[in-house]
């Protein structure tokens, strides 16, 4: 019983095997039919695509003359003080008076006192060391008087005899005349230190910024302030190296300034001798008009656009600036075909760009151009 048992089981199990079998294999009998089936259609569907080559893109060219042209710079910059003076306490002090004028903003006269450091003290010095002086004089005056009696003593007792150093006491009275001098310097000094009390400037001008107040006391050197001479001001405006030489000479040439919302026009006074350490460019000093009243300057601080129009140079062309590709360079129509230029540039001028003049071949491409590549066929759009 058990061996039929067993036999059965394994009959089962082969006929099982058997029609899993089948069952693949007929899906891949299947799947080979619809392969061969499908394989001539895809085949006619590929014969029949149309492989013709796609139009030539059309490109927008300009046909540029070469003529003479200016370079142009513009640049922006800022105004600054030009005849800045920072006033300093000379002497330590308490502040006793400063001048309604000596406020940010304020205007003031030549010789006008700005600040008053208390003068008693120094007063007290002047007269004490006048007295010094009173005294030293008074010293070589008695001197003189003594050798004056002594001369005439001997000469009475020695008639036609020139009296001797001793008698004339002319050693005693050049040691009281040095006395004296020195006694005079030190009132001078003296003097000049009161007159030092009370703080002034040479010259009419503008207080850009004032940092004291009364009853504070300063030492030696206490900063007060910035004043400037009225027009006083100048501009300064950077421009690259490359730019500075295309504008050569660079000093006297005039400049449009726009500052403030109103028009100047400028003069480049100099140039930097040195480059600027971060931005690696030259700084430009310019100068407002002499005739220009100190009212209608623009205040130091003020954003300023700047733009110099520099010699006038031959054989050059004025592309607009849609030309110019990424890179920096143009392409050109040649033989139906881009091809790729690095012209000389020179600048911007009102009009575009600035370039050394070249062979524009069948056009200049204005305009970007889709998948432009050396060498790709275009059609030219005047």
């Amino acid at each position: 019983m058990s061996m039929s048992k067993e036999t059965d089981a394994a009959r089962g199990g082969r006929s099982g095997w058997r029609g899993i079998a089948q069952i693949v294999g007929i899906a891949v009998a299947a799947l080979v039919a619809l392969w061969f089936a499908r394989a001539p259609r895809s085949q006619i569907a590929l014969d029949a695509i149309d492989l013709a080559a796609p139009e030539a893109p059309a490109v927008t060219v300009i046909r540029p003359e070469a003529s003479a042209a200016a370079h142009e710079v513009r640049t922006t910059g800022a105004v600054t003080v030009l005849d800045g003076v920072r006033l300093f306490s000379q002497l330590p002090g308490e502040v006793i008076e400063i001048a309604p004028a000596f406020r940010n903003g304020g205007s003031f006269s030549a010789g006008e006192t700005l600040v008053r450091i208390d003068p008693e003290e120094y007063e007290n010095r002047v007269e004490r060391i006048q007295a010094e002086v009173r005294a030293a004089e008074a010293r070589v005056l008695r001197q003189q008087h003594k050798a004056e009696a002594k001369i005439a003593e001997f000469r009475e007792k020695h008639p036609g005899q020139e009296p001797p150093p001793a008698i004339t006491r002319v050693a005693r009275i050049a040691e009281e005349e040095a006395c004296a001098d020195a006694a005079r310097q030190r009132l001078a000094q003296a003097e000049l230190q009161l007159s030092r009390t009370s703080i002034s400037v040479p010259f009419d001008g503008r207080v850009a910024n004032a940092r004291i107040s009364v009853g504070q006391v300063v030492a030696r050197d206490t900063p007060l302030g910035l004043v400037y001479r009225n027009g006083g001001v100048q501009i300064e405006a950077q421009v690259s190296q490359e730019e500075a030489l295309a504008l050569e000479p660079v000093t006297g040439r005039r400049a449009s300034v726009v500052a403030g919302g109103r028009a100047f026009t400028a003069t480049v006074e100099r140039v930097s001798a040195v480059v600027d350490r971060e931005s690696r460019l030259v700084t430009l000093f310019l100068s407002f008009p002499a005739n220009l009243s100190a009212s209608r300057l623009p205040r130091p601080g003020t954003f300023t656009i700047v733009r110099l129009e520099g010699p006038e140079v031959q054989d050059v062309f004025v592309l607009p600036e849609r030309a110019e590709q990424p890179g920096g360079g143009v392409w050109i129509v040649d033989g139906g075909a881009l091809r790729s230029v690095s012209p000389v540039s020179l600048g911007r001028v009102a009009a575009g760009w600035l370039v050394e003049s070249f062979d524009p071949g069948e056009g200049v491409v204005v305009g970007p151009v889709a998948g432009a590549r050396p060498g790709l066929p275009v059609r030219v759009v005047e």
